[in-house]
């Protein structure tokens, strides 16, 4: 049995970014592995619309197999992707919107998308609880419609382009996250009362070993190529 953690991949709507998560779908896992996604592994998600189904074909048809099979697969929702309970949950998804801790090798391990735990960035964290709030999910049940959060992600694609993989590839030079995603997963150790902490958000690849606590974080997958795989061991692993 292992266990897979992967996040922040900003799959776009034009499919840039899609080939890390292509090549994540396409390990040889077995029945009793478990898979967490834990959050923007899409670069514009929001609600349950059936539409993403068609459009991200090779994600929902690999996933479903997968939950077929048995295997336990976990979502996390991001800052990027949210509202989507009812979508992945069809697809055998198991969605949460808050971290949560698995028992792991005898050890207690938090499972979170990052921004949960993230000190400082106070005007983050009021769009966050904005973005997340129920309603906005009445709005994008029930207002928007998918040809709308087309447009946008078709809009933000091109945009972005030419621009993310440079950017986020830079935050791996970038101590000040480093040390702030540390010092933030050590507070959430002791918050929690675990011994691991794993996320995403902060696009900065780290595994690190405190004096009472693990971290770790497998950053902006584009750049770094990498996931987490769970045994005996924790190992960041390339795609």
């Amino acid at each position: 049995m292992a266990d897979y953690v992967i996040s922040d991949i900003h799959v776009k709507w034009d499919m840039t970014n899609s080939e890390p998560l292509k090549k994540f779908l396409e390990i040889d896992f077995k029945p009793e592995d478990r898979i967490y996604f834990l959050g923007d592994i899409f670069d514009l998600m929001v609600g349950s619309y059936d539409e993403y189904e068609g459009h991200y074909d090779w994600f929902f048809t690999r996933v479903k197999e997968l939950a077929k099979a048995g295997l336990k697969i976990f979502y996390i929702q991001g800052n990027h992707d949210f509202h989507i309970e009812e979508l992945l949950a069809k697809s055998g998804i198991i969605v949460k919107s808050k971290p949560f801790v698995e028992i792991i090798n005898g050890q207690k391990v938090l499972f979170c998308h990052g921004d949960e735990i993230e000190i400082e960035n106070f005007n983050y964290k009021i769009w966050r609880a904005f973005i997340r709030s129920y309603p906005l999910a009445l709005i994008s049940k029930y207002i928007f419609n998918y040809k709308i959060v087309k447009k946008i992600g078709d809009y933000l694609s091109q945009k972005s382009r030419n621009r993310n993989e440079k950017r986020y590839g830079e935050t791996q030079k970038n101590d000040h996250i480093r040390d702030k995603f540390r010092q933030s997963a050590l507070i959430a150790s002791k918050s929690y009362n675990v011994d691991i902490i794993i996320c995403g958000h902060s696009h900065y690849m780290d595994s690190y070993q405190g004096d009472s606590f693990e971290y770790y974080n497998c950053g902006f997958v584009p750049a770094t190529m990498k996931y987490l795989k769970i045994t005996e061991r924790y190992e960041l692993l390339p795609l």
